[in-house]
């Protein structure tokens, strides 16, 4: 029966349709809007998520173009008539311009509240964007029960102070927003950036041993765990490079940064020095490194 009843949907042209983008559910009740947004190149999307059914929350709606807002609103619109996901919230995983652009359009339009961590909320309100609700770490929130779908807030700061993801349980999915890219590195930048704190968020979402792993920008990964742990595993091998040029006398930005990223193409070299920076930060503050003479 549940054979039959796909291929009855798999025939049907609308059952894949939302307006002019596709229906492109990556696990049950989990749907990828991509919108072309002003983020950091290699990426050129942001990938908002529709998730679950009569109580859909849209994560991240990052469009900003008046097109591209209009082509989101009407997938939610044939998401809500054709599909029956009915919008319930915006649920944001931080402040950053390429996740929030169309957050206050789609609520004007669909009547539903912003929701961020409250650290997000104090940001967002410095630009001029309400959050009505505030998003704890460790609440649990039922967005759908057929298919069941209830998703953990996991507060993840170190990329921006209100970065949260939201892990299904049931599935071992993480939505992980910017926590990693599959596409290039996710940039710490201080003062709102903090590694110390991007490490920990690290191993916190690499001990819910997610399986499927879908990012704010880049496709999704089946190796989501292990993904998380290689990605701590590189920033302290990138550390580790740091003391070393550090204790043999490399102490200006640029001297440091043309040892330590020597395996990084020279255009990215202005991304590397402002990662620098928070690995800096991070080393004085424990002590691995001092500014005494050499």
């Amino acid at each position: 029966a549940a054979t039959r009843d796909a291929l009855v949907r798999l025939r049907a042209p609308h059952a894949t349709h939302l307006g002019a983008l596709r229906l492109a559910e990556l696990s049950p009740g989990i749907v990828a809007l991509p919108q072309p947004t002003p983020t950091l190149a290699p990426a050129t999307h942001t990938n908002a998520i529709l998730a679950g059914r009569e109580h859909a929350v849209l994560i991240d709606p990052g469009a900003t173009t008046w097109p591209d807002i209009q082509i989101l609103l009407r997938a939610l619109e044939a998401a809500r008539d054709v599909h029956g996901r009915t919008l319930s919230a915006i649920w944001l995983t931080h402040h950053h311009d390429d996740h929030i652009g169309a957050a206050e359009t789609v609520r004007s339009r669909f009547g539903v509240p912003i929701c961020a961590h409250e650290d997000a909320a104090r940001k967002l309100a410095g630009i001029g964007l309400r959050v009505d609700q505030t998003l704890d770490d460790g609440q649990q929130v039922t967005v759908s029960t057929d298919p069941l779908l209830t998703l953990e807030v996991l507060h993840t700061p170190g990329h921006a102070p209100g970065h949260c993801c939201f892990f299904d349980a049931d599935r071992r999915v993480l939505l992980a927003g910017d926590l990693v890219s599959t596409l290039s590195t996710i940039v710490v930048v201080p003062p709102d950036g903090d590694m110390d704190a991007y490490l920990a968020s690290l191993e916190k979402a690499a001990a819910r041993e997610p399986i499927l792993l879908i990012p704010a920008h880049g496709g999704p990964t089946l190796d989501g765990a292990s993904r998380l742990r290689k990605t701590y595993a590189h920033r302290l091998w990138r550390e580790s490079r740091i003391v070393e040029a550090w204790k043999n006398g490399h102490r200006t930005p640029d001297a440091l940064v043309a040892v330590v990223y020597d395996d990084v193409p020279t255009r990215a070299h202005p991304i590397a020095r402002r990662q620098l920076d928070a690995h800096l930060v991070r080393l004085r503050r424990s002590g691995a490194i001092d500014d005494a003479p050499v």
